[in-house]
């Protein structure tokens, strides 16, 4: 499971402003963070900002809001969840979240949040909350489709050990496959050191944050060039990500493989059609994309 970019202060800073046009298909809010969010009620709660993300194998909760519910610390059941920076040991927090028409009971993932910063959203909805669904993120019109039609090929698969939206691909000059994680949750696309050092990273570390479970992680990171990559009907010609060592990787079991997190700074305009059912997945760039690859 990954929370990326949950902080926390005052509630209402994560409280949804606008409505969805159709009970089927959401409208994905674009928050201050650079995330992307829908309306969900929590044991019917006002309505509130919770990121859908594909990288996520749990849904999770931010601790203020799971207070206000009832969680009571050191009584809960705990386990160890892998996020993005670190593995942690957090507790699980029974609750129940309707977005439009869909209501689910979960086990929710509660994650300690610094008092001192500004909540982007209360949570994110993980592969549990989706669990049996055909759902369409299409990234173009900003807009998730919790009933849509099944995915017309597969280009990636959603392991079971994992519970995350997994893909394998090649680029130019790396030997072996590339390992590729689709995250909606994350803004920014991301790139292991193996990969970096094939890609021929350039020397102009830039400063970024990388935002964890518990707290954030300044540092200065290498960008690097990622030059005719495709996934699936995505493609990039030549696109920037950036270096990161992250726990996630090794937790993925991609140490010492070549490895990326696309995000979605390059999904932007994209589709992906999920069938959580069958554990695969579909992803397309946009239309005016000419990726020239011939689809199994």
């Amino acid at each position: 499971m990954r929370l990326a970019g949950i902080g926390a202060a005052a509630i209402a800073a994560g409280l949804m402003t606008g409505g969805d046009a159709h009970a089927d298909r959401l409208t994905l809010e674009e928050t201050e963070s650079g995330h992307l969010a829908v309306e969900a009620r929590i044991n019917g709660s006002v309505p509130l900002r919770f990121l859908p993300d594909t990288a996520a194998s749990h849904t999770a909760i931010a601790e203020p809001l799971a207070m206000k519910l009832g969680y009571d610390p050191g009584l809960e059941r705990r386990d160890d969840v892998d996020a993005l920076t670190q593995q942690i040991e957090a507790d699980r927090h029974p609750v129940e979240i309707a977005v439009a028409d869909l209501t689910r009971a979960v086990d929710a993932v509660v994650i300690d949040v610094a008092p001192d910063t500004t909540l982007s959203a209360f949570g994110l909805l993980g592969t549990d909350f989706f669990d049996g669904l055909t759902v369409e993120y299409d990234l173009e019109e900003l807009t998730l489709d919790l009933d849509a039609g099944p995915p017309e090929r597969i280009d990636g698969r959603i392991p079971p050990e994992r519970r995350v939206l997994v893909a394998e691909t090649r680029m130019p000059g790396v030997r072996d496959p590339v390992q590729v994680l689709i995250d909606t949750g994350s803004p920014t696309t991301l790139v292991n050191p193996t990969l970096a050092e094939r890609a021929y990273g350039v020397d102009r570390p830039i400063t970024v944050t990388i935002n964890g479970v518990q707290g954030r992680t300044d540092d200065s990171r290498r960008a690097v060039p990622l030059t005719d990559i495709e996934v699936g009907g995505w493609c990039a010609r030549r696109a920037w990500a950036l270096e990161s060592d992250l726990y996630i990787f090794n937790a993925m079991g991609w140490s010492g493989r070549p490895a990326l997190i696309l995000g979605l700074d390059q999904l932007a305009g994209s589709r992906i059609v999920v069938d959580y059912e069958e554990g695969v997945f579909q992803i397309d760039g946009p239309e005016d994309q000419s990726c020239g690859r011939r689809h199994g």
